[in-house]
C-alpha cells in the first residue's frame, strides 16, 4: 500500500446524493423555464396563473442580473451526477497488503474483488525486498513465465483505472517490455507494449474491461520477474444511469421545440 488513507474516506453515499439531488433540481428547472418562461420574470416560480398575466410580468429590479440554468448547465450537473456517483460509490484499491508471508509457485489466488491467474503456474506475492529490481517497501505480485492477468471473481465488468508495475528480482538489463492486453466490455481487446525499469511506475487508464492479461515471454525481461502492486478499479456506469441521463436530454429537446420561435 501507499501509505495514504483509504481511497473513500468520505460519505460516498452522501456525495453521490447530493450531486444527484442539484443535478435533478437544474433539470426541472431548465424544462419549467423552457415551457413557462414568464416564470423567470414573475420570481414565484410557481407558473402561469400566479401573480401577473403573461404578457403582463415585468421583471423586478432585483431580479434583473438573475442566472437561470442553461442546457449547458444541465448537461454537466448530469454528466457530473452519473460520473461521480459511480466512481465514489465502487472505487477499490488491490495491494495484496493482507499477505503478511512469501509465497510462489501458485495457479491462481484471490486478492481484494480480484481472482489472478497464471499459464505457467508460478504466480506468487513477495514481500522481501529485491537483490535488485522494484520495489516499495510493501507485499507486491511476481511472476516470470508465460503469462498471467486477472478479473473479477464475481465475473463482473469494471473500470481499470491504474495499476503500479515494474520489473524485479534476477533482471540485469535497465528497462524490459511486457504486453499488456484489455478484453473491453462489449467485445474486443486492446493492447499494448509497456516498458519496465527497476522501480515501480504508475500507468492510468481508465479502461472499461472484464480482464486484463500479461504476456511475459519478451526475451528482455531475461529471466527476471515482473511485479505489479496497487491496482485500483471502480465499477462500470450502470446501463441504467445513462438511460436516465438520455431521457432527460430527449424531454428538453422536446421541450424547446415547444418554445415559440
Amino acid at each position: 500500500m501507499r501509505g495514504q488513507q483509504p481511497l473513500l474516506a468520505f460519505d460516498a453515499d452522501g456525495v453521490e446524493q447530493d450531486v444527484a439531488r442539484v443535478a435533478q433540481k437544474l433539470v426541472v428547472s431548465h424544462v419549467r423555464l423552457q415551457l413557462f418562461p414568464e416564470t423567470a420574470l414573475s420570481g414565484s416560480g410557481r407558473g402561469v396563473g400566479h401573480g401577473r398575466r403573461l404578457g403582463q410580468a415585468r421583471r423586478p429590479h432585483h431580479l434583473q442580473e438573475t442566472a437561470v440554468p442553461t442546457l449547458q448547465h444541465c448537461v454537466a450537473a448530469a454528466v457530473l451526477a452519473a460520473g461521480l456517483g459511480s466512481s465514489a460509490r465502487a472505487a477499490e484499491l488491490v495491494d495484496f497488503d493482507e499477505f503478511s508471508e512469501r509465497f510462489q509457485g501458485a495457479a491462481s489466488f484471490v486478492s481484494g474483488p480480484l481472482t489472478f491467474s497464471s499459464d505457467s503456474g508460478y504466480l506468487g506475492v513477495e514481500i522481501a525486498a529485491p537483490a535488485n529490481g522494484a520495489d516499495n517497501g510493501t507485499p507486491y505480485l511476481v511472476d516470470a513465465r508465460g503469462s498471467f492477468g486477472f478479473a473479477r471473481s464475481d465475473g463482473q465488468a469494471f473500470v481499470l483505472d491504474s495499476f503500479d508495475i515494474g520489473q524485479s528480482w534476477f533482471t540485469s538489463a535497465p528497462t524490459a517490455s511486457v504486453t499488456v492486453s484489455y478484453d473491453r466490455v462489449g467485445g474486443g481487446t486492446t493492447s499494448e507494449t509497456l516498458t519496465l525499469t527497476h522501480d515501480f511506475s504508475s500507468f492510468a487508464r481508465g479502461l472499461a474491461v472484464t480482464a486484463v492479461h500479461f504476456d511475459l515471454t519478451d526475451g528482455s525481461l531475461g529471466g527476471g520477474y515482473v511485479a505489479l502492486d496497487n491496482i485500483t478499479i471502480s465499477a462500470v456506469p450502470e446501463p441504467a444511469t445513462w438511460a436516465s441521463f438520455a431521457l432527460g436530454l430527449a424531454a428538453l429537446g422536446a421541450a424547446r421545440r415547444r418554445r415559440p420561435g
